[in-house]
């Protein structure tokens, strides 16, 4: 779910923040300024709770009914959870998805989140610190099939970034920062994660490499459930949203369920109940 706010458009408005150090300060006082109950929203999915950062009422509203379209599938992952798990949040944004997902597996389980994008990473740590969450490893890389560097570039959608150029304005003003990028299972190998039982992907066009890129980890019997958002304007040629849903069903999820949402899906899903993991994170 995408936070658009206006202050921040501006690539060098972030960018001199940024410089002088003072972006989450200001991030912080704009939402204290601009926004309702103290620029602070509490917000409940599936028992769930978690509070945000919010600079204006609509967007409070956004947040409190349906998380930009994203409550649905949200609840189905939460109830999907339990404590002691391990989660992966893959373009983990600003960290929606990551505080829930950490309050879902509780002090005993992780969150890992992947996200790239310098200033969207500052913001999931702030929320991060208004939750008092300290189960979740940041990542400031993205995941794809084999480790390389990149531009992240400016979508044409919203305030989104994304590593497919097709999908950005040509100006060069469209590249935002290069990028590490790595593939999932070798950095779960050389980084000792735990294999996930719940994968959420939002990666704006990228999806298919990141599932190559995580293959091993998404067919092992701990991972249980994987939630992606397939964009199919955004896909790179020749992809098309069968072939996203194609690898997910060659690493073993044999029920998989697709939910529109603003021209994208969400894919939800699961493997059979006879391939169930512990539910503790495996070690890779």
């Amino acid at each position: 779910m995408e936070a658009d706010v206006s202050l921040w458009r501006k690539p060098w408005q972030r960018k001199l923040l940024g410089l002088l150090g003072l972006r989450t300060f200001a991030w912080r006082t704009y939402c204290r300024l601009r926004g309702p109950s103290h620029g602070v929203r509490r917000v409940e999915v599936a028992a769930v709770t978690g509070e945000f950062y919010v600079h204006s009422r609509s967007y409070a509203e956004a947040l409190s009914n349906s998380l930009g379209g994203e409550r649905n599938s949200m609840e189905e992952c939460l109830r999907a959870l339990r404590a002691g798990d391990c989660a992966y949040d893959v373009g983990a944004d600003i960290g929606h998805w990551t505080v829930f997902l950490a309050r879902a597996v509780g002090e005993r389980g992780e969150v890992v989140a992947f996200e790239p994008a310098r200033d969207r990473a500052e913001r999931l740590q702030e929320h991060l610190r208004l939750n008092r969450l300290r189960n979740v490893k940041i990542l400031r890389l993205a995941l794809g099939e084999q480790g390389s560097a990149a531009p992240l570039y400016r979508s044409r959608v919203g305030e989104a970034a994304t590593l497919v150029p097709e999908n950005c304005p040509s100006a060069a003003s469209a590249v935002l920062e290069q990028v590490e990028i790595a593939a999932g299972d070798d950095l779960i190998e050389r980084e000792s994660l735990g294999l996930p039982r719940l994968v959420k992907i939002d990666v704006e066009g990228y999806e298919c490499a990141v599932i190559r890129g995580l293959s091993r980890a998404l067919s092992s019997p701990a991972c249980q459930l994987v939630m992606c958002e397939i964009h199919p304007g955004m896909l790179p040629k020749p992809f098309l949203p069968d072939d996203v849903v194609g690898l997910l069903r060659s690493l073993g999820f044999r029920t998989i369920e697709l939910h529109p949402r603003d021209g994208q899906f969400h894919a939800i899903a699961r493997k059979s109940s006879g391939q169930a993991g512990s539910g503790e994170g495996e070690a890779a």
